[in-house]
């Protein structure tokens, strides 16, 4: 918009027009789903039966300990042949707790619930395994009973509960009214990337759409979150629903156009096994035709797995480090390549710490980028909740979110919330008055800090509210020394903003604070922020890297089974109910899904193809793939790698520039064949088709 708003410069009428709009967009909400729906919840939380703030929490820690609990009181109640594989470490007790955390998830973010789930599982004939399933399935609807409890009894919400309350709130009989007034605040209802939309936020959009004009954009060969029930039809079916077509977005602006040529040759080629890898990119225009020497992709394998292709892919960043790399005028034009200018995607989050080690010991500036800001941290949202206690005081639904803050342990006056919550908001203050009648010197406390809030600065308000009560210590005896690190590094962060602007208040920094939680915004303390602009190489990723961009990108680990790490331990089948393939609690996906799990493997490894189609687009100017040269018969080859798919694009990706070391290599996985000019192909069939082998093998 400051573009158009430049070259209006000229045109009275036209600027004044640009100004209008970007005045207007300043006033729009843009934020993720789920602070939306915390927005509706904030207005008409109440008619939800949930505190009007219960959303800003996220009740990860309440779940952990509900599962520890019944994990305990499962084993505790007998033997069982499933139970004693875990009490006698065969399946260790931490894997069942991890197991079960991923179950509750998955099982909601297919909008399952365990008792239904439950209920499917035990309506399946007698058979092998089933014991074990059933089994599970009751410990699982358990958990999922007491975790709803003891949400319920701490007002809090997790991420799938927010946007199922949202829903209920929706599709109750004052959804109307609530989706009307919606409407009267937003005319338009713009969603990003909604091919990664679940069943539960699509139908949230549904209710919607009925007052409001909605526009979704996605691009379902980015649907990369099925774990987290994304499904990568959603964008056609809801486009279906309401009786539109699908507008295509095929222009890409951001490679080279040699990238471009290659990254299209690539494609096309994957396309013959994953045909949702559909519609070339398109150049926008505005592509940049570098004159340097690098290769818009280049290809090495190592001759050896591990420790010999870690090394080739760190000394190959080494070696790209003050190269020089062309790049379009706006950007820094004719220049030397930058250690910020790369960022390495990995699959896991394990590996992104393996990788920051492997270049720390190499001697490359190296950052790693995780996602996890600690702005979520329980300790910061705790210190949210108090402050918009003095902010908001006295009021009782700020005072209902304190209440579960270490603040105020020790402090009771639940019945009261229980009668506001059943019987609805009535004038007055009855939640206040009942803490300040029970909890007189505890009240004190916050009737001198709210006194002190209007007269210190945000950095000092937040010195005197730790040391009233002594969180930091309190931490520290607990074993949570980061809690801590968490608090200083929130008091820096407010001393950094008042430095740039004198006029900090506290309802600024709840407000940063409220968007940053939301959202999970990356807010990096001044250290790290010195740190990145001296130049890092950033480690990531390909979930995280979504929607961002880097000159180079390195994609070390094609040669891995995708599907080998894609497989899930559980399945919630709408039919069948709980469906586990976990050999060391010697349960496997039953009879009655075999028919089916050829098909759901093919469903797993296109989305693993989607994955490496992210990370491939993420460059503006490089790729940099490593791989390793396996021989025929290695049973470590795999054509179900993304290293397959490379070597069959290879003759289409070389005629577009890409680069191929060492010149020879060829995989097992694709046979062999020398052209007239000696070249090393992909074994080609009548019909043209680089030649495979079927991707999707057969569980046991």
């Amino acid at each position: 918009m400051s573009e158009q708003i430049a070259h209006a410069q000229a045109e009275p009428s036209r600027r004044i027009y640009w100004l209008e709009q970007r005045e207007r967009l300043s006033c729009a909400y843009i934020g993720t789903i789920h602070g939306f729906c915390r927005q509706i919840l904030t207005l008409h939380g109440y008619g939800a039966g949930v505190s009007r703030e219960a959303s800003i929490s996220f009740a990860n820690y309440v779940r952990n300990q509900v599962i520890e609990q019944a994990v305990e009181d499962w084993l505790a109640q007998g033997a069982s042949t499933f139970g004693e594989r875990v009490r006698s470490g065969t399946y260790p007790e931490y894997k069942m707790r991890k197991l079960l955390g991923r179950m509750l998830e998955g099982v909601r973010n297919q909008g399952m619930d365990a008792q239904q789930l439950l209920g499917k599982t035990l309506k399946q004939p007698a058979r092998w395994g089933q014991d074990g399933r059933s089994e599970l399935a009751r410990l699982l609807a358990e958990v999922e009973r007491r975790y709803r409890d003891a949400c319920r009894e701490a007002q809090q919400l997790d991420s799938s509960a927010l946007l199922e309350k949202t829903l209920e709130l929706l599709r109750s009989s004052t959804g109307g009214t609530v989706a009307q007034s919606l409407a009267g605040r937003f005319r338009f209802l713009f969603i990003d990337e909604f091919q990664d939309t679940t069943d539960t936020q699509a139908a949230i959009v549904d209710v919607l759409a009925r007052d409001m004009t909605v526009l979704v954009v996605g691009d379902r060969k980015q649907s990369i979150y099925a774990f987290a029930g994304a499904e990568v039809s959603l964008l056609e079916q809801f486009a279906q629903r309401h009786k539109t077509t699908c507008l295509p977005l095929k222009r890409s602006g951001r490679p080279t156009l040699p990238l471009l040529q290659a990254q299209n040759a690539l494609f096309k080629k994957m396309r013959e096994h994953f045909p949702e890898l559909d519609d070339p990119l398109e150049a926008s225009g505005r592509n940049h035709s570098p004159k340097d020497e690098l290769a818009p992709i280049e290809v090495t394998l190592a001759p050896d797995h591990a420790p010999t292709a870690v090394a080739m892919a760190t000394q190959r960043i080494g070696s790209l480090l003050g190269t020089t790399m062309d790049r379009p005028a706006s950007k820094g034009g004719l220049r030397t390549v930058r250690p910020s200018d790369i960022a390495v995607l990995v699959r896991t989050n394990t590996e992104v710490g393996e990788w920051v080690k492997h270049l720390d010991e190499a001697g490359i500036p190296v950052r790693s980028d995780t996602g996890i800001s600690y702005l979520s941290q329980p300790e910061i949202v705790g210190m949210y909740r108090f402050l918009q206690l003095l902010a908001r005081y006295p009021d009782d639904v700020a005072l209902v979110e304190a209440l579960s803050t270490p603040h105020f342990e020790g402090i009771d006056v639940r019945s009261e919330e229980k009668r506001l919550l059943s019987y609805g908001s009535e004038r007055g203050k009855p939640l206040t008055d009942e803490y300040e009648r029970k909890h007189g010197p505890h009240a004190s406390i916050v009737s001198e800090l709210l006194h002190k809030s209007r007269t210190v600065t945000v950095p000092q308000l937040l010195g005197l509210v730790e040391q009233a009560f002594q969180l930091k210590n309190r931490y520290r005896q607990q074993g949570f020394d980061s809690a801590a690190v968490n608090l200083d590094r929130l008091r820096d962060y407010a001393r950094n903003l008042v430095r740039s602007d004198q006029g900090l208040t506290l309802r600024t920094l709840l407000g940063m604070l409220d968007r940053g939680i939301m959202n999970v915004a990356e807010t990096r303390d001044a250290g790290e922020q010195e740190a990145e602009g001296a130049g890092q190489v950033t480690v990531m990723t390909v979930h995280r890297s979504k929607g961002l961009e880097f000159p180079i990108v390195i994609v070390p680990g094609i040669a891995e089974d995708r599907l080998k790490s894609a497989i899930p331990e559980f399945v919630p089948h709408k039919k069948y109910g709980l469906e586990l393939n976990v050999k060391d609690l010697g349960v496997f996906p039953s009879a009655e899904l075999k028919d089916e799990w050829r098909a759901m493997q093919q469903h797993l490894l296109a989305e693993e193809m989607r994955l490496f189609y992210v990370a491939v687009t993420r460059a503006e100017h490089m790729v940099c793939m490593f791989g390793v040269q396996l021989q025929p018969g290695d049973k470590r080859s795999s054509a179900r790698s993304w290293q397959a798919e490379v070597l069959a694009a290879r003759v289409e990706m070389e005629q577009c520039g890409a680069s191929f070391r060492p010149d020879d290599i060829a995989d097992a996985s694709t046979p062999r064949r020398t052209d007239q000019k000696g070249a090393i192909a992909g074994a080609v069939g009548s019909s043209g088709a680089t030649s495979r082998p079927d991707p999707v093998a057969r569980v046991p």
